[in-house]
Parts: structure tokens; sequence; C-alpha cells
């Protein structure tokens, strides 16, 4: 039967020549070996170089994130975490998130989940109660794997682990991975106290107190005030806000500047005048220098959270200072117990006193600035780990050194078994015969190793003082290592690491408290993908770009 003349034939491909078909083979052949070379590079670049992990829990807040509810105090525009705890961890070290806080099922009914027990860090605020707010992912970062064979693994470093603790789910062991700070090497002797790490080397029969490198230490600063944010004060508060900053005597001090809302100006030709840090100023919490964390807040009065129990005295004055008239000094104050040190800033030099007990110890520390401080500088006055430093500009200009500033040990472990509160650190400023402003003025206070966790259980491994069984300091043998997490009192690190690493057929023991080196499985080095942001409500699957960053 013949087809109509206007229909369309259908084309026939013609078969292509023997030496085409050929190089279609051999391209398709290509592309499926090039498939499976990528794919092996990248099972060994997983398995052997890098690898990602995820933050499940916020043990290292705020240097590393696990789930949070992120906050910005509508008074003074601190943003800020605070700590999300899915309803059940379930045996999982990589917890399922929710997109939002809520609603939760309970008993057969969805319930909302209010936040309405929020408190800014900066100025004590209490933020209006949430619904069901976003909950951000926790940050997932890339482990350098086998680290040791390129460097050797550092006090200070951040490292991922196979946990040698689970005292819910023991058969798990050995398979979640952790994420802590390393603080103790193999070979040394490590304790925990006042808040600070002291290790006694191998050989050695002396405890030293451990001063933390610059890049670590710049993550382990924890805000105090800054009075970039102050608050418009113009919301209700129980406690009405008030600028911790205060005038204690003589004359000259402004609390604000012409153009800004924030900063100060000193203007006294013929005096002088002091300003005082009052922590307890106007709030409630993050008071009298406690080592509080916004992060460990909980959303309902009820919640069991953390709201500090320790003095920290280990604090950072940062500031920007402009002479603008006269010669007298500018003199920066800072105290720890009975010591007080004060930065001492010149036209032409600066100085640095030690004070103890009132009185001055040796000659002061002098240096010379060239050229003169004209213009605004920048000035960072830190007593951290005992060691006092001032810079300027970012470079040191005068540090103490152990000789000159260093521990009583026995007299922290007497105030620690007699558990004396305070003296509560000074932090002053002074200004003398001059016309100045400062600007970008805040205060951070350290990190605190607590004895304790968040509830009532003192530590175990780490103590200062030797108890039954194994408790006390913690002497780490070949092969072992100590660490901590960098939210102390929420941080379940070797402190509680209460069951003995046991593997007779690995030919591998260790006592509680110690992590041994086979378990390591390699340094944390980039948060790749921080806590991913939700536009238009959507869940937060794209990373926040900003805050990318390389893991101290």
């Amino acid at each position: 039967m013949s087809q109509p003349a206007d229909e369309a034939q259908p084309e026939i491909p013609k078969p292509l020549p023997a030496p085409l078909r050929d190089e279609a083979g051999v391209h398709i052949k290509e592309t499926i070996e090039s498939i499976l070379v990528a794919f092996i590079l990248a099972f060994i670049f997983r398995c052997f170089v890098v690898e990602p992990f995820v933050i499940p829990t916020g043990s290292m807040a705020p240097t590393l994130l696990g789930a949070h509810t992120r906050h910005r105090c509508p008074e003074c525009g601190y943003t800020f975490d605070v700590d999300y705890r899915p309803p059940s961890n379930g045996i999982d070290d990589e917890p399922e998130t929710p997109s939002y806080a809520g609603p939760l099922l309970r008993n057969g009914h969805l319930i909302n989940t209010e936040y309405d027990s929020i408190r800014c860090p900066n100025c004590g605020y209490l933020l209006p109660p949430q619904i069901n707010p976003p909950v951000h992912f926790g940050d997932r970062v890339v482990v350098l794997k086998y680290a040791e064979l390129l460097e050797k693994l550092k006090r200070w470093d951040v490292v991922v682990f196979k946990t040698p603790y689970d005292p819910e789910h023991p058969e798990h062991r050995f398979e979640w991975n952790f994420i802590k700070r390393l603080v103790g090497l193999p070979g040394e002797t490590v304790m925990v106290l006042d808040g600070g790490l002291y290790v006694k080397s191998p050989g050695s029969d002396q405890f030293i107190v451990q001063t933390k490198t610059p890049e670590a230490q710049e993550a382990l600063w924890r805000i105090i005030y800054d009075d970039d944010y102050r608050p418009l004060n113009v919301a209700p508060r129980t406690v009405p806000w008030v600028q911790p900053w205060q005038m204690t005597s003589g004359a000259g001090w402004s609390d604000h500047l012409p153009s800004s809302r924030s900063g100060f100006s000193f203007e006294n030709a013929t005096g002088t005048g002091t300003l005082t840090f009052n922590s307890s100023a106007g709030r409630t919490n993050n008071a009298e220098f406690k080592d509080y964390l916004a992060y460990d807040q909980r959303p309902t009065p009820n919640a069991q959270g953390y709201d500090g129990d320790c003095i920290v005295s280990d604090l950072k004055l940062d500031l920007y200072y402009d002479r603008k008239q006269g010669e007298g000094p500018l003199r920066l104050l800072l105290s720890k117990l009975d010591d007080r040190f004060i930065a001492e800033i010149l036209p032409n030099r600066v100085l640095l006193h030690h004070e103890y007990n009132g009185r001055e110890i040796g000659t002061p520390q002098a240096v010379e600035i060239q050229p003169p401080t004209s213009g605004p500088h920048h000035f960072q006055f830190s007593n951290v780990d005992y060691r006092v430093t001032l810079r300027m500009d970012g470079r040191v200009l005068l540090q103490t050194t152990p000789q000159q500033y260093h521990p009583d040990i026995d007299q922290l472990k007497h105030r620690l078994h007699t558990r004396a509160i305070g003296p509560l650190p000074e932090v002053r400023i002074f200004a003398d015969h001059q016309t100045c402003q400062l600007t970008h003025l805040s205060l951070w206070r350290d990190i605190y190793y607590t004895q304790n966790d968040g509830g009532s259980s003192a530590i175990i491994y780490g103590a200062p003082e030797e108890g039954r069984g194994d408790t006390g300091p913690v002497q780490l043998g070949p092969g072992e290592y100590f660490v901590l997490g960098d939210n102390s009192p929420m941080s379940g690190d070797a402190r509680f690491f209460t069951q003995p690493v046991n593997l007779p057929n690995e030919w591998l023991y260790a006592e509680g408290g110690r992590v041994p080196e086979r378990l390591m499985l390699g340094r944390a080095f980039f948060v790749y993908w921080p806590a991913g942001f939700r536009p238009a409500g959507l869940p937060g699957l794209i990373p926040n770009f900003g805050e990318m960053r390389f893991i101290r």
C-alpha cells in the first residue's frame, strides 16, 4: 500500500563508516575510564588525605558550632548563637537537624517551641519571645588525615578522633567521631587549675602554666562588653541598662563622641579622670566577670543551662586611642588576684608597671615609640595565662616573662580547696592632662577550663589533687593524648572519659582520660560549610560564605 505523497517519511540514519564507529567507541571507553579514575582518586583522597566531618554538638562552641539558633539583639544589634539540642540524638554522631525548633510532636500533639528566656550577652537585654525559630546546621569541617605524617600534632590543635568513651551506647565506642582541642602530649602530666592548663614535662617535677598560641588565643576570647554595640536603651527592661564604663574619680570623661553614639572622649588639661568597668551594671547575665557563655543558654527558664560559676581574671582590653592635645599619660589597668599591671602610654614611649599587694615590683619595662603616637592607634592590653602583653597596631611592644610573672600553684590549690571567691578583677582607664578620644572599646575574657561539668559532677582526670583511683593530674604514656572542649562546662571531654581502652586483639590499652594515638583521625583545619542560612525560609543548605575560616 503506497504512502500519501504529503506524508513525511522517516529518515533512516546511515551507518557510520568503520573508522568513525571505532573512534566513537574509543571516546566512550575513555569517558568511562575517566569517571572510574575520578571516583578512585576521590576515594583515595577521602580515605588518606582529607575527609569532611560535621560538628554534631556545641562542645567546641563558639569556635565550632553544632546545631544552633541565631539571635540578634534589637537593643544593641549584637548577634549571637544559642545551642539547639534535637529532641533525640538517637545513636548517631551526626543527628538529624530540623529546619525549625518546632513544633514538636508530644503525646500525639504538635507543641510549639517558645524561646522566651534568651538574653543578649553584650547588654543583657531579654529578647522578645520567638516561636519555633529557624535552626542552623552544625559547621562542616575538613580534617587533614594522618597529619602527623606531615607535621606532628601540637598542643592547641583541634583534632578529630574515634571516641573511647560512651556510657550510654558502649557498643558504639570507637565508631563515633569526636572533635576537641588537643592540650596534653605523650609523656606529659596534665592538670587543670583556676581555669588554666598546667603541664609537667617528662623528667620534670614542676607544673608550668601553658600559654596559648596567638592563633588559638584569638579563637578563645569571649565577649564581656563591646561598646560598638551600645544599646539604644529605649525598650522596657526589668533592670535598666547602665553604661558599664563609669567615671569613678576626677573629671573630664564623656561617654560619647560628637559624631557617634559610641566612644569616649576626655578633656582635662590640668587634671585626671578615671573610667572603671562595672561588669554588673545593667544586666543579670554575663556579670561579675563570670565564665558565662551565651551559647549555653536554654530557651526557657526551666531548661538546664549554664550561667557561669567561676570568676575569670584573664582579660583583654581592646581600644583605639587618639591623642589630640597634651603630654600626659593614658594608663590601662588590669588586675588578677594580688597582681596589678598598668600600661602607661606617653607621646614618645610606653611603660609597663607591675604592682603586687599595692607595691611596685622592680623597674617598669619601657620602649620608645617611633613615630610619636599621633592619630588613632590600636592598643590591646591582655593578662592571660600569666603573661601580660601590650600590643600597638598588632605589634608586641611589651610582654612579661615567666620569671617576672608566674602563678603560685600552692596558693591556687588552697583557694580551690577553701572555695575562696574573688577578688573581682579591676579594669580601669586613667587619662591625665590631655585631650583624647577612645573608640572601638571592648573587653574580653579568656576560656576558663572548669573543675566540673555544667551540673555538679567534678572532673576526674586532670583534677589538681589526687583522689581515689586514677583521679588527679593525668600522666600520659607513649602515644597518648589529653583533649578538652572549648565549651568547657558543656563538653564531654577527656576529663570524664572513665572507660579504659581495652582492645586486646589489636594490642591496644589505655587508662581512662587518655586518647590513644591510634584513635586519632587527624587535625581539623578549615570550616568549608559554615552553618547554612535560609533564603526565603528554605532549608539552610546555602553556606554562609563570610564565615568560612581556618580553624585555630
